[in-house]
């Protein structure tokens, strides 16, 4: 779930994320610099702030980057071990809030 003091609460697809963000994709265009907040499973909000958007997708990052252990939980909860060159980033394809 994405929440924003303009647009209100909205749904998202999360396709990308890392310890510093992630790719939201959400049908609304937001400035840049726009502070959202996103809700993933089991975690609480967390502000974010947009790097970019093109009406399709939000780049969205994070005011404090995540903390490892809630990185590596989330990505038990979605079954995606970190793997590759980037072991801070995953794809959460299957994601919607």
């Amino acid at each position: 779930m994405l929440t924003s003091s303009a647009a209100g609460q909205l749904s998202c697809r999360v396709d990308n994320l890392s310890r510093m963000g992630c790719r939201a994709l959400i049908q609304c265009r937001f400035a840049r610099d726009a502070y959202l907040s996103i809700t993933f499973p089991h975690t609480g909000p967390i502000g974010t702030s947009v790097a970019w958007s093109d009406g399709l997708r939000s780049g969205l990052e994070f005011r404090q980057p995540l903390h490892v252990a809630v990185l590596d939980d989330l990505l038990r909860l979605f079954d995606r071990p970190r793997s590759g060159a980037d072991q801070d980033f995953v794809s959460l394809a299957d994601w919607q809030g």
